[in-house]
């Protein structure tokens, strides 16, 4: 489970730099659904290691 954890971070914050790079670029609704997406995947993969690891 801490390999998933882990993975699910790393694309969050992954992701986060993509939507910085696609903003930049100028596509804005591929940058808000990056953003989302590497949020989501990030605090995802932190719960999973909160509830599951820390025990």
């Amino acid at each position: 489970m801490k390999i998933v954890s882990k993975t699910l971070e790393a694309f969050g914050i992954a992701a986060l730099m993509i939507a910085l790079v696609v903003g930049v670029q100028g596509d804005q609704w591929g940058e808000y659904y990056l953003f989302i997406g590497g949020i989501i995947a990030f605090f995802s993969g932190w719960f999973l290691e909160r509830i599951f690891i820390k025990k």
